[in-house]
């Protein structure tokens, strides 16, 4: 139709209907997308890494969205710097390797610190104390 037959940004009348029913089926989808609960997995840990104080803090966990976002959050100890903590799994791994600064103590000193996820999965503590190492608020794109 011509620009010139109605207002720019206004359809004409008998487009209305379609356009509200198509802005419906997309509001739709988008809320069964954010509807639906995550579905947490809790790795087995590796390398002396354990959970903190898994009665009162956040255990070792991720999940993928249904948009494909991977999600890690969690509060380990005790393992060696640098070393495994844990692997992601395939499908669950980032594209390249990423690099995050987080927070850990050494004893009573907190400190920034480096994590590592690598596009194999392996999710390493590099830098830092291992009195307790946060691995809370990670989020990426999950490699397809």
């Amino acid at each position: 139709m011509a620009a010139s037959k109605y207002v720019m940004g206004v359809p004409p009348i008998g487009l209305g209907p379609y356009i509200r029913e198509e802005l419906r089926k997309i509001e739709l989808s988008i809320e069964s997308v954010l509807s639906v609960p995550p579905n947490w997995s809790y790795p087995p840990l590796l390398n002396g890494w354990l959970d903190y104080d898994a009665a009162n803090w956040m255990t070792a966990r991720y999940y993928k969205s249904p948009l494909g976002i991977v999600y890690i959050q969690g509060l380990i100890k005790s393992g060696p710097l640098p070393s495994i903590a844990f692997v992601l799994p395939t499908g669950y791994r980032p594209g390249n390797n990423v690099l995050l600064s987080t927070i850990s103590a050494n004893g009573g000193t907190e400190m920034l610190s480096r994590l590592d996820i690598r596009a194999n999965g392996d999710v390493v503590p590099i830098s830092g104390g291992n009195t307790y190492f946060s691995i809370c608020n990670i989020s990426f794109p999950a490699d397809q």
